[in-house]
């Protein structure tokens, strides 16, 4: 992450790309389960990871999870 960018434009970031990373893998998931191509399996995995680790940065970066 650029250190030149606040915290709210790195959390802003962060939240476009899990958004993105969350609707790929959805996407490859709904074709791999029509097709069962193994590709769209690797292309569901690569993004259900990269969702997992976006998600990670986010709440590591809000401090945690708030309850409200």
């Amino acid at each position: 992450m650029n250190k030149s960018c606040s915290k709210q434009q790195q959390i802003n970031l962060l939240e476009i790309r899990y958004e993105v990373a969350k609707r790929n893998c959805n996407s490859f998931s709904a074709r791999f389960s029509r097709t069962g191509n193994p590709q769209d399996q690797q292309r569901y995995c690569y993004y259900a990871d990269a969702a997992k680790f976006y998600l990670n940065q986010l709440t590591q970066l809000k401090g945690g999870i708030k309850w409200h």
